[in-house]
């Protein structure tokens, strides 16, 4: 992995790596990513196999049948980090270096804020 320079966190005046520098910026509210794409499968295969159920999911269902299946599309098999921004899923880092990179790093009230998953078996909060 190619050395990256450490950038400075502003609340805390410690260096850190850009990973978690962006992580930072996300949980405190600076940067606000796009919602996670999700594969063009999952809408097709959710009318399939619920567009007639009665009654019909709810929204928030909804959403999180698209959040897993996306999860499980774009990260199945890795372990991944996450947070919620405005609504929806954030992924702050994925693959076990960074995700030991960004555990190891935040601060416990950012670290209060994430959850630590592995799409394809169950997650743990921290």
């Amino acid at each position: 992995m190619p050395a990256t320079l450490p950038v400075t966190d502003a609340t805390t005046a410690r260096p850190v790596s850009p990973l978690v520098a962006r992580a930072l910026d996300i949980l405190r509210g600076k940067l606000v990513p796009p919602p996670m794409p999700v594969p063009d499968f999952v809408e097709p295969e959710i009318q399939r196999l619920l567009g007639d159920k009665v009654p019909p999911p709810t929204e928030r269902a909804l959403r999180e049948i698209r959040e897993e299946w996306s999860l499980q599309h774009l990260h199945g098999g890795d372990v991944i980090v996450t947070t919620r921004v405005n609504g929806y899923v954030v992924i702050l880092a994925a693959g076990e270096d960074q995700v030991g990179e960004v555990m190891q790093e935040l601060p416990y009230p950012e670290k209060s804020r994430v959850k630590m998953e592995h799409p394809l078996g169950g997650h743990t909060a921290y």
